[in-house]
């Protein structure tokens, strides 16, 4: 029984670290979409979009 309760474990943190690796490329994009739109290479709609897109892959990841 103790082996399996160290498995949960090892998983839960495994997937810890795959989402706060996941929400850290998230920063890095949201960062690189700004970018952009403060240099007027995208709207401010397309921003929005963007980022709404990544927020669902993360909230999808997190499942």
């Amino acid at each position: 029984m103790k082996r399996h309760s160290k498995d949960c474990q090892s998983k839960k943190i495994s997937q810890s670290n795959s989402l706060g690796d996941s929400l850290r490329i998230f920063a890095l994009k949201v960062e690189y979409i700004a970018a952009l739109h403060t240099n007027g290479k995208i709207s401010t709609a397309e921003v929005i979009e963007r980022i709404n897109h990544l927020w669902q892959l993360i909230e999808n990841q997190a499942e």
